[in-house]
């Protein structure tokens, strides 16, 4: 009895050494699925890793493009704002020159006016003037009037000239500034508040 209880030991402990050798093989099996598993994942890693330090790459690169759009787009900014002060400059230097030039065409109106008012009351005093001497009967009285005429023209007028001249341009709205060396004359505009007066005509 005891030597069959020995029989049964060794076979169960064979037995059992089968057993664990061919859970070893199953463990080896697996291990090495594990590791063929695990280096295929390295391999996953490495290339996503590739990829995402292209991408990286990518980024940086397109980061660095939109800091450069960004200074462009800053400097582009600064010139659309300095071009628009410059053209809102220059429309309130146009709406000026407009008024000036408006103003200037009222005052040119008005000493054309003035001109020919005076130049019609010339003509009709010298009409006048010729009619009465054609109408005098006595020769005395015509001689008279031809030597008033005479004297008329031969008078020293120039500064009385000048003066209504200056008085025409006043009435018009144009200051002048004549050089009584020679015949130059600087004209200016007056402004709207300084335009004489009938009482100062």
């Amino acid at each position: 009895m005891t030597d069959l209880g020995v029989s049964e030991q060794v076979a169960a402990i064979v037995a059992e050494g089968k057993h664990l050798r061919q859970v070893c093989e199953k463990q080896k099996a697996e291990i090495e699925h594990l590791r063929i598993q695990n280096d295929w994942l390295m391999h996953e890693v490495n290339v996503l890793r590739d990829i995402r330090h292209s991408y990286e790459m990518k980024f940086d690169d397109k980061n660095g493009e939109i800091l450069g759009l960004n200074g462009e787009l800053a400097k582009a900014r600064q010139e659309h704002n300095a071009l628009n002060a410059k053209h809102d400059a220059s429309q309130d230097q146009i709406a000026d020159l407009g008024a000036k030039v408006s103003r200037r065409e009222k005052q040119m109106h008005k000493l054309i006016n003035t001109i020919y008012c005076k130049a019609r009351t010339a003509h009709v005093a010298i009409i006048a003037l010729k009619a009465a001497y054609k109408l005098v009967p006595k020769l005395e009285e015509r001689a008279t009037l031809k030597h008033v005429l005479e004297v008329a023209q031969q008078a020293p007028i120039e500064e009385a000239v000048e003066n209504d001249v200056t008085k025409a341009l006043k009435s018009a709205g144009i200051k002048i500034a004549a050089d009584r060396a020679g015949t130059t004359m600087q004209t200016s505009p007056i402004a709207p508040n300084d335009t004489p007066t009938k009482d100062e005509e």
